[in-house]
């Protein structure tokens, strides 16, 4: 009899022990899920150093790490952004949020996504996008710093931007994509989800669609 209660009371001892085991790693993980999701929507806050296309006030969006030195990120928008932007961005559903990064030993490339993150806030930045998508490693030459300096000299509040030494946005962007922990660039950031890599425009539609339930607009057109 005795036997019985001390196996039945080993029994229950380690039912107890797997059931604080299995509480205790749900707790982890759940505090884990929290601050990942909270660090996503801290990331996710406009602070004026992104480049947004499309509409800023539309509900949803789409943020892309993303380096004119990367041969994804280049084939991204030449193959992916043109049925996104035409189908979600022009419509007003979805913003395209760029944060750009580079090495931060990349001196020139620093200096130069600072200056088309400035050029972004109070000039034409279209025509910068399109010269370093065509040629991105003019940003080495001598040619792309007289460009600057012509920037420079052109607009005050840009030239502000550029040559404040105290304050780099890539650097803070380069920081969020190593919090991230994902392999390089382009990395996109849709809601909770963080998926590296390029995608084309259907896995994307397909993350929207699930992240968003766009298709719920869609089906209304």
């Amino acid at each position: 009899m005795k036997i019985k209660t001390i196996r039945k009371s080993i029994f229950i001892g380690i039912i107890i022990v797997i059931l604080s085991c299995i509480s205790i790693l749900v707790f982890i993980r759940y505090n884990k899920l929290n601050t990942h999701n909270s660090m996503l929507k801290t990331f996710s806050q406009i602070t004026g150093n992104e480049i947004i296309l499309g509409n800023e006030d539309a509900h949803y969006s789409v943020i892309v790490y993303f380096d004119y030195n990367c041969s994804f990120c280049k084939k991204f928008f030449n193959k992916t952004y043109p049925a996104l932007n035409e189908k979600y961005i022009k419509t007003g559903k979805v913003k395209l949020i760029l944060k750009l990064v580079c090495s931060n030993t990349d001196t020139n490339a620093l200096a130069a996504y600072q200056t088309a993150i400035c050029v972004n806030k109070f000039g034409d930045y279209s025509k910068l996008h399109k010269l370093l998508m065509h040629k991105s490693e003019i940003i080495y030459t001598e040619h792309f710093s007289k460009l600057v300096d012509e920037i420079i000299y052109s607009n005050d509040d840009i030239a502000e931007c550029i040559l404040d030494s105290n304050h780099n946005p890539v650097k803070e962007n380069n920081y969020q994509l190593e919090e991230l922990k994902t392999n390089g660039t382009p990395t996109f950031v849709i809601n909770n989800n963080v998926i590296a890599g390029y995608k084309d425009f259907f896995t994307i539609e397909k993350i929207l669609t699930n992240e968003y339930s766009l298709n719920k607009y869609n089906s209304d057109e």
